[in-house]
């Protein structure tokens, strides 16, 4: 079974049946809230033609997913979640992988996203291994991948092989995960913009020059999402729209 958690139009079904991953023993699960008119189309047509199992189907909620699962994809999802549905999510996710070697959870997000969006957070392989650190029935590895085109990306992978027990609370635990890296990611993304800034200050190629205004702009929207984030918890004060984080 293959899960793919925030399907968006099913391009990891296209993916997959391209690189003859799909089969008539596949069975692929989307996850998808308010599914589109082509991912409805996509998955019907993949069953209809035997591409993919009688059981492939569309879900609204990763509540509602079979277990157990192989395969579970988050591509370009993660961002998007509150770090507390974040928590809850791959928690879930984690409690349908199958617990084996073979089995893994896979969270895939790109450097810099398309196109602009609010409230969002991306969260690197490392912050994900910083937010599992106590967690040792999960392993979290980085996967590195050449791109010939397009922004970097960053892939985690998560593994679970039922040696030991994933704890009863561990969305609480994830949540509070997360929460602990904020400060440090603030600071991070802090450093990170100023050294952008200058390099947007000193670049004289244009095409430079765009894509580090973007990765400025990029990082400079994040600073301002962890920061209220930061605030609502009570675990920083802000002194005004420019002013330091106290």
């Amino acid at each position: 079974t293959l899960l793919d958690v925030g399907a968006g139009a099913g391009d990891l079904l296209v993916g997959a049946e391209r690189l003859a991953i799909a089969n008539p023993a596949l069975e692929y699960v989307a996850v998808e809230a308010a599914p589109t008119a082509q991912l409805m189309a996509r998955v019907a047509a993949a069953r209809d033609a035997g591409r993919v199992a009688p059981k492939s189907r569309i879900v609204a909620s990763i509540e509602d997913a079979p277990e157990p699962c192989d395969a579970i994809i988050l591509a370009n999802v993660c961002h998007a979640m509150g770090h507390e549905r974040l928590a809850e999510t791959l928690a879930a996710a984690l409690r349908r992988l199958r617990p084996s070697a073979d089995s893994r959870c896979v969270v895939h997000e790109v450097e810099i996203l398309r196109r602009g969006e609010r409230s969002f957070v991306m969260w690197t392989p490392d912050d994900h291994r910083a937010a599992f650190a106590e967690i040792p029935a999960v392993t979290v590895e980085e996967r590195a991948y050449r791109r010939t085109i397009g922004v970097p990306i960053h892939t985690t992978v998560l593994r679970y092989d039922g040696t030991r027990s994933l704890p009863a609370d561990l969305g609480a635990e994830l949540r509070a995960g997360f929460e602990r890296l904020l400060p440090t990611k603030l600071h991070d993304l802090l450093k990170k913009r100023e050294a952008l800034g200058a390099e947007v200050e000193g670049e004289p190629q244009r095409l430079s020059r765009a894509l580090h205004q973007r990765q400025y702009a990029f990082v400079s929207e994040q600073c301002t999402n962890v920061l209220v984030i930061l605030h609502e918890r009570r675990l920083v004060e802000l002194r005004g729209s420019h002013g330091p984080p106290n």
